[in-house]
């Protein structure tokens, strides 16, 4: 099998090319089927095996709006997709493991190793005391690792609350942290430091008063020995100065995460009076990603907006040169009623493979709700021919 990306995805029977007309940047569609729709995995993981070998997604069958994972084989010489069954990716987000040809998925109240060809393997399940007799309504938002392996990451709702906690990986041992009466969600582990997480507000309604919270400041710091609980900027208020959400981790440790209105910033986690942001991309986008290098950028723009009059887009962005060019300049409207987009949940979420070869999103060019890998060095070609400077 071709270290090429490029090279493996053209010559794979499973993938149609399609270039954006406006743009010449090319991308590789999945077009063979496991299920009437097809998207990418949300950003916080990445969804390639570190060998390019298995590339994961989740599949869906209308009129149901419940995803379920699959996974094809990247290798064109040997081609094969996989329909999980009992992977209902309502719980949370999955992991890879580092092979990549299996991953640990939340489905209901446990933590499932899953993979093609093998049987399922229940690893962990949420301690029934931490339970009672409420509601159990999902283990997480996307499941993390410690960067030395140690715990995995919960942000757990459970009745009215939203419960941090740590699972000991080597014991199965939980360890709740804190338990929030507002949202507390996507918590992600850094992956640099082993004790340092960070974990986001969210607006909501409560689940039985129907009372509504606001997010007021998104993102904040945690740490496993609950020595840490603070704003990563106090400074920015969603809705007020600010538009800040969305946020990942760069691969050295920096947070980094999208502003509605300004564009991509960052800035290093240290002691808090240090702390500056840093504008990267100058773009109106909802989500975005970086590579391992943390030099090419991917991004949408808007996702929450999306109609036959504002078609979303998707963006290629270089750190070094200030150049941005669309990889999807006006895709189609999804093909389900308005009000049900936002429950699909059919954002782009562009994320990048481990090795930063190219990057994953979801999308509509071709008709359907597929998913879709662009090579980087195509992008970084048409970018150097056509790119402009970007710009809000």
């Amino acid at each position: 099998m071709t270290s090429d990306l490029r090279e493996r995805l053209a010559a794979h029977p499973y993938f149609t090319a399609w270039t954006d007309p406006m743009s010449g940047v090319e991308s590789f569609v999945l077009t063979h089927r496991v299920a009437p729709m097809h998207k990418g995995w949300y950003y916080a993981n990445p969804s390639v095996s570190a060998d390019q070998r298995w590339f994961w997604f989740r599949a869906a069958f209308p009129p149901s709006r419940s995803w379920f994972q699959a996974v094809v084989c990247l290798d064109p010489d040997a081609p094969s997709a996989h329909l999980l069954h009992g992977s209902h990716c309502g719980s949370g987000n999955a992991l890879l493991t580092p092979e990549g040809d299996r991953a640990y998925v939340p489905v209901e109240d446990g933590i499932h190793l899953m993979g093609p060809g093998v049987e399922t393997e229940t690893v962990w399940r949420f301690p029934r005391e931490h339970i009672g007799t409420r509601q159990f309504r999902g283990l997480c938002t996307t499941l993390t690792a410690s960067a030395d392996g140690r715990f995995w990451l919960l942000d757990s709702r459970v009745g009215d609350r939203w419960l941090i906690g740590l699972v000991e990986r080597a014991t199965g041992e939980y360890r709740l942290l804190r338990a929030f009466n507002r949202s507390h969600h996507h918590a992600m582990f850094s992956p640099t430091d082993p004790r340092l997480f960070m974990v986001s507000h969210g607006p909501g309604n409560h689940e039985t008063t129907g009372d509504r919270f606001d997010m007021n400041v998104r993102m904040w710091l945690m740490d496993t020995e609950l020595t840490r609980y603070e704003p990563v900027l106090p400074d920015l208020w969603f809705g007020q100065n600010s538009w800040a959400c969305h946020e990942w981790w760069m691969a050295d440790g920096r947070i980094a995460w999208c502003d509605y209105e300004a564009g991509v910033h960052e800035c290093d986690p240290v002691g808090v009076y240090e702390r500056r942001r840093r504008l990267v991309w100058p773009r109106k986008l909802i989500h975005a990603h970086a590579d391992p290098a943390g030099r090419y950028y991917a991004g949408d723009h808007d996702p929450y907006k999306w109609s036959d009059e504002r078609p979303c887009q998707v963006w290629f962005f270089d750190r070094q040169s200030g150049l941005d060019i669309a990889v999807a300049s006006a895709m189609p409207t999804p093909r389900v009623e308005p009000g049900d987009r936002r429950a699909w949940h059919l954002d782009p979420h562009c994320h990048f493979t481990p090795d930063g070869q190219g990057f994953v999103w979801t999308t509509t060019v071709l008709g359907p709700c597929d998913v879709a890998i662009t090579p980087v060095e195509g992008a970084v070609r048409r970018l150097e021919a056509a790119g402009r400077p970007a710009s809000l």
